[in-house]
């Protein structure tokens, strides 16, 4: 999970408790099988990025099922990328406020699982991303849909349950997902997931 700020919160102990290993986790089933859909489409030995993996469950997961794709691991927390690297995946710190580490055009798909709601710029951060997207690229997003009410109960009941704020501070609704997406990329379409608890975007063809 992308967090730059010492006084934010860490995520690490989150993801090792049983509030965060085995509660939340059902909502990657449904984001699991979008990214099936999207990996199977891409070419052998294509390089896929997730950025802002945190342990990388899901991406570590979809490894084992697409064992022809590159997969890579970005996050800023060293002891998730510890976990990350556990399960069998490259990994890199990154810092959202600098450049990303990696080459111009080097991926094929990037990955941003509940991660994107968490930067403090999206426009940087889209332009880092199209940067290392290769021309016909992809970028997948998770991201809560804060024009769903039963998303804002959901967050008030996970505050409840892990004592923690959700640290969503650069929340989107589904109007402002599209549009992000619409300015970066030649192709784009949203959807929710998960009973209006999650939402996705992706887009194809990067733009100027």
């Amino acid at each position: 999970m992308i967090n730059n700020d010492k006084d934010r919160c860490d995520f690490a102990p989150y993801y090792t408790t049983v509030a965060g290993g085995r509660l939340f986790r059902w909502l990657d089933l449904a984001k699991k099988r979008v990214a099936k859909r999207v990996l199977s489409s891409l070419p052998e030995e294509s390089q896929v990025l997730d950025l802002g993996s945190g342990a990388a469950a899901i991406s570590a997961s979809l490894a084992r099922l697409f064992p022809h794709l590159n997969f890579h691991a970005a996050d800023s927390n060293e002891s998730l990328l510890e976990i990350a690297k556990s399960r069998g995946l490259p990994t890199k710190i990154v810092d959202f406020d600098h450049d990303l580490p990696y080459a111009s055009e080097t991926f094929d798909l990037v990955l941003m699982i509940d991660t994107i709601e968490h930067v403090e710029c999206r426009t940087e951060t889209m332009r880092q991303v199209k940067r290392i997207l290769k021309s016909d690229g992809r970028l997948l997003v998770f991201t809560p849909p804060y024009d769903s009410i039963l998303w804002l109960f959901g967050e008030r009941f996970f505050n409840i349950i892990t004592g923690r704020p959700a640290d969503h501070i650069c929340p989107f609704t589904r109007e402002s997902l599209e549009w992000l997406f619409k300015r970066h990329f030649a192709q784009s379409k949203t959807g929710y997931l998960n009973f209006g608890l999650t939402m996705w975007g992706l887009g194809e063809g990067k733009t100027n």
